[in-house]
């Protein structure tokens, strides 16, 4: 059996292909590197609004009295959902001082525990980050409500979802979405 001759390529075809080969792996790193560092943008920036909401509504008055009541998710579900609406975000999540939710944004999850370890934001601090929890992953803000007397009587959590926030930068690559 008689095999079949490739046509074998100049030196100058086999250097093109090289190059080319080269220019096409310098621009998938470009467009990687340039959806990795625009994903970190966008999730600093959700972060730290996430954090500034979270602040927002772990100072109001009418969070801190509801949370002394005997039924807290009368008063805070609604307050979380308008909240929500009026900031963008996906989710704020209202629990007391035992983990306890007292608003969700899937009703089915008031009266039930939080799933992240509450204990740092129980002793005053403030959370930034991304974090996957029953919605999906987020970039969120958490923040300690405090009585009028300085003890941390509970917690909000204020989240944007990722994969919203991601395509709306694939939407909006100018990053002007909600801003």
């Amino acid at each position: 059996m008689r095999s079949v001759a490739r046509p074998r390529l100049s030196l100058a075809s086999r250097i093109l292909a090289f190059q080319l080969a080269i220019i096409l792996g310098a621009l998938i790193m470009g467009a990687v590197v340039s959806v990795v560092v625009e994903r970190a943008r966008l999730d600093s920036q959700f972060e730290q609004r996430a954090l500034t909401v979270a602040e927002s509504v772990a100072g109001m008055p009418s969070v801190r009295g509801a949370l002394g009541e005997p039924n807290p998710s009368q008063a805070l579900q609604p307050l979380a959902q308008g909240i929500t609406r009026a900031t963008g975000a996906d989710f704020i999540v209202i629990a007391g001082r035992s983990g306890i939710r007292y608003s969700h944004p899937n009703p089915a999850m008031i009266g039930k525990p939080i799933d992240e370890n509450p204990s740092a934001i129980l002793q005053g601090k403030t959370f930034m980050g991304v974090q996957r929890g029953t919605l999906g992953s987020s970039a969120r803000g958490k923040a300690p409500i405090y009585d009028g007397t300085g003890h941390v009587i509970g917690i909000v959590s204020v989240g944007f979802l990722e994969t919203r926030l991601f395509n709306q930068s694939a939407r909006d690559p100018r990053g002007h979405g909600r801003d």
